[in-house]
Formats: C-alpha cells, structure tokens, sequence
C-alpha cells in the first residue's frame, strides 16, 4: 500500500510538472524573412489572430518527403479555420528556389507571405530543432500548447484539436 501511495504521489508529481512547464513555455519575438523579402516579427504575428487564435510554426524543407505532404495538410487547415495562421519556416538558404518550390505547392497568395526561409539556422537553433518536418502550436499570448516531430496523421489530428478544428 505503502508502495503505491509513493507510486501515485511520483506520477501526479511529473504530471503537475509537465503541465505547468506546458503553461510558461513561450516563444520569443525575433524577426523572420519571408520569400518574398518582407520583414516579420513572430510577435506582430501573433497579434493579427484573433483572441481565440493559435499560429502553426512549420520548420519543413524542399528536399524532405515527409513535408510534401504535411504542408498541403497546414494550408488547407489555415483555409478552413479563420483562427489559424501557418508560419512555413524553410530550411534552404536560396529564397528563389523556396518561393518557386513553395508557390507551386501551396497555390494561395495569401499564404504565401508566410512562407520563410531560416538561412543561418538561427530559428531552428532557437527552437531546438534537429529533423523536419517540426510543427510547434501556439496561441496568441505566445504559448507553445504542442510541439510535434515528423509527419503522421496522428499528430495531424492533435495539430487540428489543439488549434481547435
């Protein structure tokens, strides 16, 4: 008895960590470079959703097949939800080759702003990104409520619960 006391008292105890680390991990503003050479903030960003909004952050890469299929995926979910916005942070340092690759991907000039280029690696690094695809979830106070390694439907559907599809 004494045994599972202790076992249940570990267990809540990880568990209210990991919710509460959850809750005060933020991003921070920094500016980002679409393909189009317009300047951004993730701040100013964050500020155009709405109250209830959530920004979809999308490391991805031309060359990565896994990502040719999740990105579709992304636009269709910034189309169909008002309250989402999909930031695609490429990692390829030639922005002509992104905005040619990308434009024929995506078909929306409405999206296209949102497609980056990180040429230094300087937010990936920021973000402790190692692979793509990489999705982060955040809402409009500048939360990270989900963070989701590679591609797989499951995590499709956990993208779209927690930006509230």
């Amino acid at each position: 008895m004494k045994r599972l006391r202790l076992y249940t008292a570990a267990v809540l105890l990880v568990f209210f960590t990991a919710v509460s680390f959850a809750d005060t991990a933020r991003i921070h503003n920094f500016p980002v470079y679409n393909v189009l050479s317009q300047r951004m903030t993730l701040f100013s960003i964050l500020e155009k959703l709405p109250k209830n909004g959530s920004l979809v952050i999308n490391f991805t890469s031309i060359h990565c097949e896994p990502c040719r299929k999740e990105v579709p995926e992304l636009v269709e979910l910034s189309r169909d939800q008002g309250n989402t916005a999909v930031l695609f942070i490429y990692a390829e340092y030639n922005k002509a080759e992104v905005r040619e690759y990308a434009s024929a991907l995506i078909k929306d000039d409405k999206i296209m702003p949102m497609v980056c280029t990180d040429l230094f690696g300087t937010i990936q690094k920021e973000f402790g990104v190692k692979s793509v695809p990489c999705t982060l979830v955040v809402d409009r106070q500048g939360r990270i409520r989900g963070r989701f390694e590679g591609y797989t439907p499951g995590n499709m559907e956990k993208i779209k619960h927690l930006t509230g599809e």
